[in-house]
């Protein structure tokens, strides 16, 4: 197939020869030079194009839409990225082909805040071709990008102002409407964010609708299902959650995620949420702050390695929050290590909280928990069959001397003590972090622990043998 020039200021839509860079069209619309398979769509950088197709531009794979700058066809990356604007209310680019790939790279598209409805994902790539895009900025819209079961690898692309519209989209979306069993998903380098969805009614007249946006988002999940990689991400949710995985059926997730930030909304949800029948996750090295609860998980066979996890916070009635709550039908060989847990001063529930309708089992080893919470909870088990297994852990409160404060459940050991029931625990002594909860040299908390697995902290670090407690091996000095 051919190549198509789109030159948003020098164009010309009657054009005879677009595949001509010095003859340009100006606009994109629902022609079949824009819609073939194999075609190849360059847009002018620095300029503004329209796409016009008020029901979605019905892209068949494979096809490339990508910059070029120069005369000749020629790209010049130095130069402003192409603005691709929607002149209609549901304008976007569909692909529901069962193969080939889809690419992008190297544009900007802004939604102008879609229709009042707020229906559309920009990018929907669903059924079984795969999504591609490099240095794709969205923002201005309901849904940024939408995959599939044909999988999709997103690299430094960045979402914004995104307000979610009444399905509650946000920057991926995976599963429902047409996306079904997302799986051999790839995301790396990436900076999404929601955060400005309250504001953005009020403070552009353009805004018909904000709804509950989320960040990255996986539905629908199966037995196919999973394959998925974030890597050095940051998600900042508006309003539900930063991270979804949420109405699986039989979901046999092999998920990875390393090296990312995650935060929270404050009058929202959980930032880090998974369903009961999401299984295999790896937190490694992430940091993640919420103001509900930091991290919720349903499902087995979760591991949560060098995690900085905050709860800060909530809004008023937000009493369920906490750092990381175990919850659901069942969750076995859950292992949380080497983490730094924090919990706000308002913070109700536990900074553990295990809360299963069936027994569990959670291992919780080499980490450090610091509660400034009111009261004496820091561990909280609903559940007596549910076994917690403490490996050497660090406890501390604020101005509280913990003898027998440590409380495992309102079932159980209602009064049980560190010395006599989880031997080997450090508790009341301040762990000796800097202002970023790393260790400083000298720290009590240096090469306390022990070797269980290997682990990265979140500035990339392998942790020691024996490591360091808490979710950062020391490195060089902190600074108080």
């Amino acid at each position: 197939m051919s190549t198509i020039y789109v030159d948003g200021d020098n164009g010309n839509d009657s054009t005879a020869d677009p595949t001509n860079p010095l003859t340009p069209r100006k606009s994109i619309a629902n022609l079949s030079i824009f819609t073939n398979a194999g075609q190849v769509i360059r847009l002018k950088r620095g300029t503004n194009i329209a796409l016009n197709k008020s029901d979605g531009l019905n892209i068949n794979a494979s096809q490339t839409w990508e910059a070029y700058y120069n005369s000749d066809g020629s790209d010049d990356t130095a130069k402003p990225q192409p603005v691709v604007y929607l002149q209609n209310n549901t304008d976007s680019w569909v692909c529901s082909s069962a193969s080939g790939t889809i690419t992008f790279r190297n544009i900007d598209i802004d939604g102008r805040f879609g229709n009042p409805n707020g229906l559309e994902i920009l990018i929907s790539v669903r059924r079984g071709a795969f999504l591609q895009a490099t240095n794709v900025n969205i923002y201005r819209a309901a849904g940024g990008f939408g995959v599939g079961p044909g999988g999709a690898e997103l690299d430094r692309c960045t979402t914004k102002q995104m307000h979610g519209g009444v399905n509650g989209f946000g920057s991926v979306w995976g599963g429902q409407s047409g996306f079904a069993r997302p799986k051999n998903i790839l995301i790396k380098n990436c900076y999404f964010d929601s955060s400005s969805y309250r504001q953005l009614k009020r403070t552009d007249p353009k805004c018909l609708w904000y709804g509950l946006t989320e960040g990255i988002t996986m539905h629908d999940g199966n037995a196919d299902g999973g394959n998925i990689v974030i890597l050095n991400t940051t998600v900042i949710s508006g309003h539900e959650n930063a991270l979804d995985f949420a109405q699986a059926t039989n979901a046999d997730y092999g998920v990875y995620i390393a090296g990312c930030r995650f935060y929270g909304s404050k009058s929202g949800l959980n930032t880090i949420s998974t369903d009961d029948l999401s299984n295999n996750f790896i937190f490694v090295g992430n940091i993640i702050t919420g103001y509900y609860n930091a991290v919720l998980l349903r499902g087995n066979n979760h591991k949560l390695y060098g995690n900085l996890i905050i709860n800060n916070e909530p809004e008023p009635g937000n009493s369920l929050s906490g750092a990381i709550t175990c919850t659901g039908t069942t969750g076995t060989n859950i292992v949380i290590d080497n983490n730094t847990i924090v919990v706000g001063p308002t913070t109700i529930r536990a900074p553990l909280q295990a809360n299963y309708t069936n027994p569990g089992s959670i291992t919780f080893s080499n980490n450090i928990v610091i509660s400034k919470a009111p009261g004496v909870v820091l561990v909280n088990n609903n559940n007596a069959s549910t076994v917690v297994t403490y490996g050497k852990n660090w406890w501390y409160k604020p101005n509280t001397t913990l003898t027998n404060e440590f409380i495992d459940g309102n079932v159980g050991k209602p009064s049980a003590t560190f010395t006599t029931d989880w031997p080997g625990q450090t508790y009341g002594t301040e762990p000796q972090l800097d202002k970023n909860y790393k260790p400083y040299s000298g720290s009590n908390v240096l090469n306390g622990g022990v070797h269980t697995a290997y682990k990265v902290d979140p500035d990339g670090n392998t942790f020691n043998n024996p490591p360091t407690y808490g979710a950062y091996e020391y490195t060089v000095r902190g600074i108080r």
